[in-house]
C-alpha cells in the first residue's frame, strides 16, 4: 500500500527549501557568527552573548569569540580577547563591548575590524591589518587608529575618554575630529565635540582595576600603560578643514579624565572616583 503523501503549497515549499539551504550554509554557529578570535584571559564573571541565541554564556580562557557577540563583565572581572590578526582587546570590570565586525582578508581593501564599547573600560591594541581598517565606536564618539594602543572609558552619562599610549587616535564627536597623539587624552561628552587633547593624567580607578586583574591572571608585565614622550602640541583638524594647535593646558578637562565616572571598583579597596560626568552610585546596574 502506498504511503500517503503530504502536499505543500508553493509558498510553503519555497520557505522549506530556503530554510534548509540557510541551515546548510550557516553551519553550527550561524552565518552571523563567524569565529573571529578567542579569549586569552578571563577573570571571574565574563559572559558572551551570541547574536542568534541572545543567551549569555560564561566565557573561559581559550573559548572562541564570534562576530556580533556581546562581551559583558561583572564586578571584579576582566577579559582579554585576541583576534585573528593579533589585535588585542582588554575589557575591564562592569563593561559591555560588542564585537561588531571582523574581516581578515588577503586583500587589504576588504579587511575591517569594528567594535562598540557601550559602557565601562576597554584597551585596544592594533594587529596586522592596515590601520585605517580599525574602527571603535562609543555612544558619544567614533575612534580611528593609526598604529595605536589606546584606552577608552565610557561613563554612566555616556561621556567617552580616549587616552593614547602609543601611535595616534582620531577621535570624532558631533562632526569634529581631533588628533590625539601618544601621551595625550581627550574627553567627548555625549552630543558634544571632543575637547582639545591634554597630557594624560594618572588613569582612573576603573582602568587600574582592569590592569590589576589582568596582571594577576597573566603573572607578567607591568600594571598600566606606558605613554610615549609627549609632544609640545597636538594638531586638531576642525570643521572646514582648519588646523589649530592645542596648548594642552586645560586642568578642568584633565581632572575630568582622571576622575572618570565609571562605577566604583571594590577589589582595589577604594571607593572610586565620581568625576564630573555623573555616576550610577551602585554596582551591577545597566
Amino acid at each position: 500500500m502506498a504511503l500517503p503523501t503530504t502536499k505543500l503549497s508553493t509558498p510553503w515549499r519555497h520557505a522549506a527549501v530556503m530554510g534548509a539551504i540557510a541551515a546548510l550554509l550557516a553551519g553550527p554557529v550561524g552565518a552571523a557568527e563567524s569565529q573571529i578570535g578567542a579569549t586569552s584571559i578571563v577573570v571571574n564573571t565574563v559572559t558572551g552573548t551570541l547574536a542568534t541565541t541572545h543567551e549569555a554564556a560564561p566565557l573561559r580562557a581559550g573559548i572562541d569569540v564570534f562576530q556580533n557577540e556581546v562581551i559583558d563583565t561583572a564586578d571584579n572581572s576582566a577579559s582579554r580577547v585576541i583576534f585573528q590578526d593579533k589585535t588585542e582587546l582588554s575589557v575591564g570590570p562592569q563593561s559591555s563591548v560588542v564585537l561588531d565586525r571582523f574581516v581578515f582578508d588577503p586583500d587589504p581593501s576588504k579587511s575591517a575590524v569594528a567594535i562598540s564599547i557601550a559602557k565601562g573600560v576597554a584597551r585596544f591594541s592594533t594587529g596586522l591589518l592596515p590601520k585605517p581598517d580599525y574602527e571603535i565606536n562609543t555612544p558619544s564618539a567614533q575612534i580611528g587608529v593609526r598604529g595605536t594602543v589606546l584606552t577608552v572609558t565610557v561613563s554612566a552619562a555616556r561621556a567617552t575618554t580616549v587616552s593614547v599610549a602609543s601611535g595616534t587616535g582620531l577621535v570624532t564627536g558631533r562632526g569634529v575630529t581631533v588628533t590625539v597623539n601618544a601621551g595625550y587624552s581627550t574627553l567627548v561628552r555625549y552630543g558634544m565635540a571632543p575637547t582639545p587633547p591634554v597630557p594624560s593624567p594618572p588613569p582612573p580607578v576603573t582602568v587600574l582595576a582592569m590592569d590589576t586583574l589582568l596582571l594577576q591572571a597573566s603573572g607578567t608585565g607591568k600594571v598600566g600603560t606606558q605613554a610615549s614622550a609627549r609632544a609640545s602640541g597636538v594638531e586638531m583638524p576642525q570643521l572646514g578643514g582648519n588646523m589649530m594647535v592645542s596648548p594642552n593646558i586645560d586642568p578642568k578637562v584633565q581632572a575630568e579624565i582622571a576622575g572618570d565616572a565609571t562605577p566604583p571598583i571594590p577589589p582595589l579597596g577604594v571607593n572610586g572616583s565620581r568625576g564630573t560626568h555623573g555616576s550610577r552610585g551602585t554596582h551591577g546596574g545597566n
